[in-house]
């Protein structure tokens, strides 16, 4: 998981350092493109085991006796 988030960082980045005109096509037409963005939380659940991995500001939380336990922490691309 965490080599397929690096590699989508990678190629936003490669992206967004290109020479192309892009056009934001974004639904919300906010007046500037780089206000919106994605953001993502995978959890693989076994019987022994949560693997969880994200980007963007989700974040995963197990609530274990009514007390919130953090898995994630915020992810950003700089």
């Amino acid at each position: 998981m965490q080599q397929g988030f690096a590699r989508m960082d990678d190629e936003v980045q490669r992206w967004n350092s290109s020479s192309q005109t892009v056009t934001c096509r974004c639904e919300l037409q906010t007046p500037h493109c780089d206000a919106v963005g994605s953001t993502a939380v995978v959890a693989v659940v076994t019987p022994d085991k949560i693997i969880v991995s994200n980007c963007g500001d989700s974040r995963a939380v197990l609530c274990r006796n009514g007390v919130a336990i953090p898995l994630s922490s915020d992810h950003k691309v700089i």
